[in-house]
């Protein structure tokens, strides 16, 4: 998938879910100190690293992210004193920092795990951390969404598109769990958690479909088809689960690397 074409705005729109799924995760994150320098992976559109940066206002931060649409939007619509924004690939080798912390929200399962994190932990100072969140591929609002469209069987089509979601979901899972399993640092952990929050309306979950990557792969028409079958699922999920309340959840992973002096 090439990020460049990835809407911006659009995913701006959706990134509602996200955000205040980090703001659960935030207390979580520990040692950030006055002065620290920050680098945030995967920043988006920077409306997340505005939050960061209101929140440690006596910090400086560096976001990055691969696309250059998301680093102009960020430029344009989000800018802070505290923060540089900047086009990087963390496969590629980071002419940055060193880094007192490296916080990373949803991006690192786009990336080869291993080979991101050590890029990372090389501008990690001594006694730095890493904190990443992303998603796992384990149970949650998104997945069993699409793992409902396999009962569609008037079209073959969006079938055989869930079938293939499933099947890459159940890879990715496998995936993950290997490389993290596979890191070579010597302090680090890595755990699931169900994290869920109470949305105020069913247009916030529509927006978020629509920003995931699935969707932006198939014919206008096909996807529509596909987000109203979702929602359905979804507001069935919530009568069956929730009492007819709007619960978004998800069992993302939580990964800690700290640097210790000795490395």
């Amino acid at each position: 998938m090439n990020k460049d074409k990835w809407c911006a705005q659009k995913y701006s729109k959706g990134s509602f879910i996200q955000s205040h799924l980090n703001d659960l995760i935030l207390p979580k994150i520990e040692n950030i100190l006055p002065g620290n320098h920050i680098l945030d992976v995967g920043c988006g559109q920077g409306e997340y690293t505005c939050k960061l940066a209101n929140k440690f206002s006596n910090c400086s931060f560096t976001a990055i992210d691969s696309s250059k649409n998301m680093i102009e939007y960020a430029k344009t619509h989000n800018l802070h004193p505290n923060i540089s924004y900047l086009q990087a690939d963390v496969h590629s080798e980071l002419k940055l920092g060193p880094f007192d912390n490296i916080l990373s929200f949803w991006c690192l399962h786009w990336t080869d795990i291993k080979l991101a994190t050590q890029q990372l932990y090389r501008v990690l100072k001594k006694e730095g951390e890493i904190f990443a969140l992303f998603y796992s591929s384990y149970e949650g609002t998104l997945p069993n969404a699409i793992t409902s469209l396999y009962s569609l069987d008037e079209y073959p089509n969006i079938q055989a598109f869930a079938k293939r979601a499933i099947e890459k979901r159940q890879a990715v899972k496998i995936f993950i769990e290997t490389r993290l399993k596979q890191l070579p640092f010597s302090d680090y952990s890595f755990s699931r958690q169900r994290l869920q929050i109470k949305l105020p309306s069913l247009d916030i979950l529509k927006a978020f479909f629509k920003a995931v990557p699935y969707m932006r792969q198939i014919d206008e028409n096909t996807s529509e088809i596909m987000l109203e079958h979702m929602l359905k699922y979804f507001l069935h999920e919530s009568e069956s689960q929730f009492g007819g309340e709007y619960i978004y959840y998800t069992t993302p992973y939580i990964l800690n690397i700290r640097k210790l002096n000795s490395d």
